[in-house]
């Protein structure tokens, strides 16, 4: 993974995402991989979504980095839940929704 500093004014990119593990992998790796880094990464799922939480699991045993990854959890189904959980405080100024299938993988 790199070894950047994070953008330098406070930039959070915000993925919604259900049932999509691989896809979330690819996502956060490729944003890891950057050559600008986004300061922190907000994944929002569904509490019943076990598959991005074996995610999430699979990303924190990787290398560390400078970029913040944290979760946030909805209970509601449908699309428009997560993205508002995810833009909800506590978030800097600079912040960018991301749906997970519009970052392609690693090396692309």
């Amino acid at each position: 993974m790199t070894t950047q500093a994070p953008h330098p004014l406070p930039v959070s990119v915000v993925i919604p995402t259900y049932q999509r593990p691989d896809a979330l992998v690819d996502c956060v790796r490729s944003l890891l991989e950057g050559t600008v880094l986004p300061n922190e990464i907000i994944i929002v799922g569904r509490e019943d979504d076990e598959s991005t939480r074996q995610a999430l699991r699979q990303l924190s045993a990787g290398p560390k980095d400078s970029v913040s990854v944290r979760s946030v959890w909805v209970r509601r189904p449908g699309h428009m839940p997560p993205v508002e959980a995810g833009l909800q405080p506590p978030l800097p100024p600079g912040c960018a929704p991301l749906p997970v299938f519009s970052i392609g993988p690693p090396g692309r």
